[in-house]
């Protein structure tokens, strides 16, 4: 998918509008939009800005950049809004993609933080955007408000091994935004041959933490990176005891800056302390973590091999 301003492609206007009014709008307010969308490509002013997803020339996808969301929060600005991906084109992250050119966008103009409103619970979180408060429309209901700090594409926050990181033992307010990346974490692990869904990936989750299992997570004051997840197990055949990565989940954002290694680094500290003398894991043949393991002294025990009859 492209992502472009919708100036740069004029002869697509009119569709632009389409995608835009069509999916926010109402049969009162199109002149609203269009105007809107009129000025924003003539304006030397850096907001309004519309942007579409293009995909063959087709709009999959939309946001806007806003001086204001039509809320009672008028000291903060700029906002994300209008984020659509057409359902044909859903599955495939192309939101997480939008949200990222946002945040791109919004740093190239120089503002350190984007900010929307939303009544969805779990999407944004997956994607490190923090719900910050509340803000109140005319007709007086209230609205989650979510915030992200605006990173450029060069920025050193994203260069490799320049990412500032705080390991910790999990917490409680950490599990809804693990919950919320759970799937996508075991999909990545299973190189995509199981994605559960969220209903069943939390009974999974919570399993573990009953056996006595921990999550250690990595954060940059309210920006959630990544964790790994630790325990204990036995050897059924020798009874001897060992401390066990169940899990190693960077999110996207974060990934290619040493966080990985961090993380695993801090995890066998953490099973070390606890008294054990070995660590093991499972992963999957083709996970491009295995590099990462093997540079950290995991070497293959057992093998387990499967043949399609």
């Amino acid at each position: 998918m492209d992502i472009l301003e919708i100036s740069r492609r004029p002869e697509l206007f009119e569709k632009a509008l389409q995608a835009f009014w069509g999916e926010w709008g109402s049969h009162e307010n199109r002149a609203f939009y269009e105007d809107c969308m009129k000025q924003s490509c003539k304006t030397d002013s850096d907001l309004p800005r519309f942007y579409i997803g293009l995909q063959n020339d087709e709009i999959i996808g939309t946001y806007a950049l806003l001086r204001n969301d039509i809320n009672s929060r008028q000291d903060l600005h700029p906002w994300l809004a209008c984020l659509y991906v057409d359902p044909a084109y859903r599955g495939k992250e192309l939101g997480r993609d939008l949200l990222e050119h946002g945040l791109r966008e919004a740093a190239e103009k120089g503002y350190k933080t984007l900010y929307l409103t939303t009544d969805i619970d779990g999407y944004y979180e997956k994607y490190g955007w923090i719900h910050s408060g509340e803000a109140y429309g005319p007709g007086g209901g209230s609205i989650k408000v979510y915030a992200k700090k605006a990173v450029k594409e060069n920025s050193s926050a994203h260069k490799r091994g320049s990412l500032r990181s705080q390991i910790r033992p999990f917490t409680e307010q950490d599990l809804p935004i693990i919950l919320s990346h759970s799937s996508q974490a075991i999909s990545d692990g299973t190189l995509g041959e199981a994605r559960p869904s969220d209903k069943k990936a939390g009974p999974l989750v919570q399993s573990l933490l009953d056996k006595g299992c921990k999550y250690l997570v990595a954060k940059d004051g309210d920006a959630f990176q990544g964790w790994v997840l630790i325990g204990g197990g036995k050897d059924s055949l020798t009874d001897q005891t060992y401390g066990f990565v169940y899990e190693l989940y960077v999110l996207e954002p974060f990934r290619k800056n040493g966080l990985g290694r961090k993380l695993m680094e801090e995890a066998m500290n953490h099973l070390k302390s606890e008294g054990h003398k070995e660590v093991r894991l499972s992963v999957f043949a083709g996970n491009q973590a295995i590099q990462l393991y093997e540079e950290m002294g995991f070497a293959p025990r057992t093998l387990v091999m499967s043949s399609r009859i």
